[in-house]
């Protein structure tokens, strides 16, 4: 152990101070450098970190990587083989010489990623697959799962209603340029899905403007939503809500309109065999605001 004298000595002394401080800066990487090549690893699980924390390169080529990516994805266990599968499909881009190699490459890092249930990183992967390596027969499944990532990023009453309007937008394109892919696959009902949260968000909205006393805001709010949404089950709520502000905003020729609306959903339902009981409760609610009609 070093005295203090001794230490001090070593600091006075030219080359003692040199191995003092030498001495440090190893001690320091020792602690720091490990810690660094950890988070990169964990942050990043690319071919980088792997040659970072395993000193491991991508020496073979795309056709290698590719291959090992696929087998990956398919293993059983898949939680804990996808980020692998990713990673080597990273590295086969890297290393991919042709645009066949590169196009797969790409789709196979966003096939990881939406199988792995990283929707955001997936919606990003597969627009740069749209952008770059698009082709007329390939695009339907690549689209649906792009809709399907949108779907799924979804957190709430009014909250993140964009994710579920670019839903509405890329199911859009799949039922207009591949309408037997559409209709063989269940893209119609996660559209609805995503086109009632969309209406239940602005139906939150219109409430919480009521619940202020902002009543014109709600109107703004919901006025077109008879029109937008005809096929929503959240439409009587959201007609109720609109008839609501009216009525608060003494507005009896629009209420009477909104309370139409709800008669005709109704009437609607009732004619198709559907389910009458939200119509019937939204308009009994509505018809109780203004009591003489």
């Amino acid at each position: 152990m070093f005295s203090k004298k001794t230490l001090q000595l070593h600091i006075d002394h030219p080359e003692g101070a040199g191995r003092l401080r030498r001495t440090l800066l190893a001690l320091i990487l020792s602690i720091a450098l490990p810690t660094i090549m950890l988070t990169v690893f964990v942050a990043t699980p690319s071919s980088a970190s792997a040659f970072l924390f395993f000193g491991e390169r991508p020496t073979k080529d795309a056709a290698y990587y590719l291959n090992k990516g696929d087998i990956h994805l398919e293993r059983t266990g898949g939680f804990i083989w996808r980020p692998l599968a990713i990673s080597e499909f990273q590295k086969a881009l890297i290393l991919s010489n042709t645009v066949v190699d590169a196009k797969r490459s790409q789709l196979g890092i966003a096939d990881g990623y939406i199988r792995n249930k990283e929707y955001a990183n997936a919606i990003s992967a597969y627009q740069v697959y749209l952008e770059f390596y698009r082709l007329d027969y390939d695009s339907p499944e690549v689209i649906y799962n792009l809709a399907y990532a949108y779907h799924k990023l979804y957190k709430g009453k009014g909250r993140r209603v964009d994710y579920q309007q670019q839903a509405l937008i890329a199911f859009g394109e799949l039922k207009k340029t591949y309408p037997e892919y559409y209709m063989n696959s269940n893209a119609s009902e996660l559209e609805t899905i995503s086109t009632n949260r969309i209406l239940d968000a602005e139906i939150h909205v219109g409430e919480l403007y009521v619940r202020h006393k902002d009543y014109d805001a709600a109107v703004r709010r919901l006025e077109g939503t008879y029109d937008a949404f005809p096929n929503s089950k959240s439409l009587p709520e959201a007609q109720f809500t609109l008839a609501k502000a009216y009525y608060k905003l003494g507005n009896r020729k629009e209420y009477d309109k909104t309370l139409n609306n709800l008669q005709k959903l109704y009437q609607e339902n009732n004619a198709d065999g559907g389910n009458t009981r939200i119509e019937k409760k939204y308009m009994k609610k509505a018809a109780k605001l203004w009591k003489a009609q």
